[in-house]
């Protein structure tokens, strides 16, 4: 069931790490068929185009020298796949980070060419690679909401960009996906981009507390910044939203500070300068729905 046949929808093979994979989207928005991550949420999209049925292969902290066949689970997932002869219509990838802490053009470039070989590999199916998410640390308590105070972790990212929306795909990539406009701030292209939110505290809360006033209502999924660049920040799911202003926010999770009325709040895009938020998988997976 699912496998990929004519006149069915296509059933992809996704490969990447644990953002391919959809590790750090909060368990409390998985969709109603219980779906997380960026990929997975467009090829699961039934409402404005066609649901696609697919397998998910990323595994966390996967880089791509884990690709090019020289390890074990790689060389038994291929043969696996052979026995059943290759049942998947294409092949999606978003490895990249992992790897991006090595020089390019060797040996970064060489075993993208390698992994993407290795791929191909597997029935020849076409190969559609999605440009990669941003890696930064974060100087003082803004929590990436803003760009200023984040430093890009791997410039070698930013080449790894360009080879791939360079006009022509590189050897062995049928396609590529560009996530620019979600993946990166459209000046400092380096870096993490800026969520647009911004409201007020409405009223003090305590240690323990599950939800909160604002002026402003975010959106379930988004990842709150309470007090950001204030040494007492904390970073929160809003769950729910309810009301017509001030609006009341019920948190995915207690508080576990105490926050003054009055104080900032914004959202982040990502928990760790790694890894996206739920919010931005869900905003992201439009590029995945938009390639369908």
């Amino acid at each position: 069931k699912g496998w990929a046949a004519a006149g069915k929808p296509p059933v992809p093979l996704v490969v990447g790490d644990s953002i391919g994979f959809g590790n750090n989207d909060n368990f409390n928005f998985s969709n109603g068929r219980g779906v997380r991550g960026y990929i997975n949420r467009g090829l699961d999209d039934g409402v404005s185009s066609t649901r696609y049925a697919y397998a998910n292969f990323a595994g966390p902290g996967e880089a791509l020298a884990n690709v090019a066949g020289t390890t074990d689970n790689w060389a038994i997932r291929r043969a696996v796949l052979a026995e059943v002869g290759f049942p998947f219509s294409s092949i999606i990838g978003n490895h990249g980070i992992n790897s991006s802490g090595l020089a390019w053009p060797s040996p970064f470039q060489e075993q993208f060419d390698a992994a993407t070989a290795f791929l191909r590999g597997m029935g020849s199916k076409p190969i559609v690679w999605l440009t990669p998410t941003r890696k930064t640390t974060q100087g003082g308590n803004s929590q990436w909401t803003d760009t200023a105070n984040q430093t890009a972790a791997n410039g070698q990212l930013a080449d790894l960009v360009a080879y791939l929306n360079g006009g022509t795909p590189p050897a062995n990539v049928s396609a590529v996906i560009s996530m620019e406009t979600y993946a990166a701030d459209p000046v400092a292209t380096t870096k993490w981009p800026v969520g647009s939110y911004a409201g007020v505290l409405g009223s003090s809360v305590i240690i323990g507390a599950t939800s909160l006033t604002l002026d402003v209502a975010p959106t379930p999924g988004d990842y709150l910044v309470l007090e950001p660049a204030d040494a007492n920040n904390e970073r929160v799911y809003a769950l729910s939203v309810t009301g017509s202003g001030p609006y009341t926010v019920t948190l995915a999770s207690a508080l576990t500070k105490a926050h003054a009325g009055g104080v900032a709040v914004k959202v982040a895009l990502t928990e760790d300068g790694t890894h996206p938020t739920t919010g931005w998988c869900i905003g992201a997976s439009a590029a995945i729905i938009a390639a369908k």
